[in-house]
C-alpha cells in the first residue's frame, strides 16, 4: 500500500510540474465543438491572457499537419512553410483596442466546395484550398470586431485535431512557395 502511494504521489508531482512548467497544453482543456472554440476565442479577449503563450499553443505538429492536409505531401510542403511564421514569434492572436466581441464561423471542406453553410465567411483562398484537405475536419474562422461593427481582425484555420485545438493560419499560402 505504501509503495501504491509514493508511486502515486510521484505520478501527481510529475503531471503538476509539467502542467506548471508549460507541458501541459492549455488549448485541450476546450471541446472540439463550437463552443469550445468560442470558448478559446474567448480566452485572447482576456487581458490577463499571455497571448503569444496561447497561441503558441495552437501551432500543429507534424502528426497535425498529416492530420489536415489530404495528401502527406502537401501536409509536408505546409509544415516547412509555416514553421518559418512559428518559429519567428510572430504569430499573435490578439485583438485590436476596442475589439471585444467576437464573430465565429465554421465549415466543412465539402461545405466549402459546395458553397454551403457559412462558407461566404471565408476568404476565397480557403475554399480554393478546400480539396487539399481531410474531408472530415471542420474548420473555424473568427474575427474580433468592435460592437456593432462586422470587420475586424479576421483569423481562419482553427481546427480541432489529434485531441487539441490547432491554428493553421490562412492555410493556402505554402502553395505560392517554392
Amino acid at each position: 500500500m505504501k509503495r501504491i502511494l509514493i508511486a502515486f504521489s510521484g505520478s501527481l508531482f510529475l503531471l503538476l510540474s509539467m502542467v506548471a512548467c508549460g507541458g501541459g497544453n492549455v488549448t485541450a482543456k476546450f471541446p472540439g465543438t463550437t463552443e469550445g472554440a468560442k470558448a478559446l476565442i474567448e480566452e485572447f479577449l482576456k487581458a490577463d491572457t499571455d497571448r503569444k503563450k496561447l497561441t503558441m499553443e495552437l501551432r500543429p505538429t507534424k502528426e497535425d499537419y498529416k492530420a489536415f492536409y489530404a495528401e502527406e505531401s502537401e501536409a509536408v510542403r505546409a509544415e516547412a512553410f509555416y514553421d518559418k511564421l512559428w518559429s519567428s514569434g510572430q504569430a499573435v492572436i490578439a485583438p485590436k483596442e476596442g475589439q471585444t466581441e467576437i464573430k465565429l464561423f465554421s465549415a466543412t471542406p465539402k461545405q466549402l466546395m459546395d458553397f454551403d453553410g457559412e462558407y461566404a465567411e471565408f476568404p476565397t483562398a480557403m475554399i480554393s484550398l478546400s480539396e487539399k484537405l481531410k474531408p472530415d475536419l471542420t474548420i473555424y474562422a473568427f474575427k474580433f470586431v468592435k460592437p456593432g461593427e462586422t470587420t475586424g481582425m479576421a483569423y481562419e484555420g482553427l481546427t480541432h485535431i489529434n485531441g487539441k485545438w490547432r491554428l493553421f493560419p490562412k492555410p493556402w499560402r505554402y502553395l505560392d512557395s517554392k
